[in-house]
């Protein structure tokens, strides 16, 4: 058994048999991991490095006035309800695994980035809440969304969160968003702003983007049955095809491929020395002759990148839905592209 006391100057890796005397400074990293009776820190405790809690099923948290000089992450402990008022944190932060974690308190900020992953009870950030870097929430059933006036400095994904329904008014993005998989998503509110990639998923409930968005970087589609295109969208600039323009599109391309599937390659835009094999984006572009061409040359240009060029020219012509499959196998393509057809007979 290991008594701590006074500062502690060596990384700390705690067994169920060592003490931590109140007022214990770590200047080094600390570990709890697998420790069935460990029920938390003593008041005074002060962290100046890293701080991990894993597999301690009795731990409920941390003291009142824990400050974390560096990252802390906190997973499988199912008594873990959350961080005390006024929680101070330097690095990123991450809750895993935790069924009784509910949520941060009010007036924290967040310094780095925040990851709440596969925790029931988690509802939500407080009011106020500021994030200087990414976010990611998954696999929490019972989170809503996000405050009024939330400001994301980095990219943001919510994904496998069956109760979340949107983002509030006004929201900013400042790098990519990414929602997955959640069925009570219905979309984004009027006026938001995209700074770069967009990607919607598996949102049975998803209807589409706020009429006149506009878009600055990628936006994709995917698997959302309610999803029937967004008029007035741009991209760049660029009117985004949607509706019966989109589909007559997609509709010609797998007319042709279906004829003759050596005609999709899906492991490049366009076949090199080749005018009659390309991917889905690649066919939308081809099709469209020399303008499409000079539009892909144009965006290329615009973002220094041939396949971000080749993959927004191709959103342009054949809408979002199509931009979903742009990175599909060609059998899983070929198949999306057959229910199309299908799909107008």
């Amino acid at each position: 058994m290991t008594v701590y006391s006074g500062v502690v100057r060596h990384p700390v890796y705690l067994t169920d048999h060592d003490t931590i005397e109140p007022g214990t400074a770590f200047a080094s990293s600390v570990a709890v991991r697998n420790c069935s009776a460990f029920t938390g820190f003593p008041e005074g405790t002060a962290f100046a490095s890293w701080v991990e809690v894993r597999n301690c099923s009795a731990f409920t948290g941390f003291p009142e006035g824990t400050a974390f000089a560096s990252w802390v992450e906190v997973s499988d402990c199912s008594a873990f309800t959350g961080f005390p008022e006024g929680t101070a944190f330097a690095s990123w932060v991450a809750v895993s695994d935790c069924s009784a974690f509910t949520g941060f308190p009010e007036g924290t900020a967040f310094a780095s980035s925040v990851a709440v992953r596969n925790c029931s009870a988690f509802t939500g950030f407080p009011e106020g809440t500021a994030f200087a870097s990414w976010v990611e929430v998954s696999d929490c059933s019972a989170f809503t969304g996000f405050p009024e006036g939330t400001a994301f400095a980095s990219w943001v994904a919510v994904s496998d969160c069956s109760a979340f329904t949107g983002f509030p008014e006004g929201t900013a993005f400042a790098s990519w968003v990414e929602v997955r998989n959640c069925s009570a998503f219905t979309g984004f509110p009027e006026g938001t702003a995209f700074a770069s990639s967009v990607a919607v998923s598996d949102c049975s409930a998803f209807t589409g983007f706020p009429e006149g968005t506009a878009f600055a970087s990628s936006v994709a589609v995917r698997n959302c049955s309610a999803f029937t295109g967004s008029p007035g969208c741009t991209l760049l600039g660029h009117p985004i095809a949607y509706g019966d323009e989109a589909e007559g599109r997609v509709r010609e391309i797998a007319k042709i491929v279906l004829a003759d599937p050596d005609k999709l390659d899906m492991s490049t835009w366009h076949r090199e020395g080749c005018n009659t094999v390309h991917c889905v984006a690649g066919w939308g572009v081809h099709k469209q002759g020399a303008d499409g061409y000079a539009l892909e040359r144009e965006l290329s240009e615009h973002f220094g990148d041939n396949s971000a060029g080749s993959r927004a020219a191709g959103t342009i012509l054949l809408g979002m839905e199509a931009a979903g499959h742009f990175y599909d196998t060609h059998d899983i393509a070929l198949a999306w592209l057959k229910s199309k057809v299908e799909a107008a007979q």
